[in-house]
């Protein structure tokens, strides 16, 4: 998400909070689902997830690392 502005990264995080708020429990929801309600397109939304996954990654080994 490096191109996309403070601005932005703030609507599209309301849009993901308003998804939060309307789906039933258990409702799968599509990126093209989550980008309309966030107002951007599939392919940021994917985006979005990679980094996000990348970030989980990351953390999971760290934490399977031994302390020294």
């Amino acid at each position: 998400m490096g191109g996309v502005t403070l601005e932005r990264r703030r609507e599209i995080g309301l849009g993901l909070a308003v998804l939060d708020a309307v789906r039933e429990p258990g409702e799968v929801l599509t990126q093209t689902d989550i980008a309309e309600v966030c107002g951007c397109t599939s392919a940021a939304i994917q985006q979005i997830e990679a980094k996000a996954l990348r970030k989980l990654r990351r953390a999971a080994e760290r934490l399977e690392q031994p302390e020294r």
